[in-house]
């Protein structure tokens, strides 16, 4: 993910937005346990706030996703944020800071 963002840098002007999300690693475990584990790449939230900052970005905006998931699926997705207080997935919207 951070080759990905440095590489979008120098084509963003000051001030410009670049929208991504990405699968939560603290939410591994349940996908497993349950059965439903697949082989994305994930990463931890911590980890990703502080790439966007040590690039010279801004977070705008940070909000849980829950895809396109059966019943049974957006059940576990709501559960995991409410009781581990952790969402399966994250949609970021960032900002360029000045150089």
């Amino acid at each position: 993910m951070d080759a990905l963002l440095r590489r979008f840098r120098p084509s963003l002007k000051p001030g410009g937005l670049l929208f991504f999300d990405f699968v939560n690693r603290r939410t591994e475990w349940l996908w497993r346990m349950l059965g439903s584990h697949h082989e994305f790449n994930r990463y931890d939230p911590d980890w990703v706030r502080k790439m966007i900052f040590d690039l010279g970005y801004s977070i705008v905006e940070w909000r849980p996703t829950y895809g396109n998931s059966s019943v049974a699926k957006l059940a576990v997705h709501k559960l995991s944020e409410l009781l581990l207080r952790q969402s399966n997935g994250y949609a970021v919207l960032i900002q360029k800071n000045e150089d």
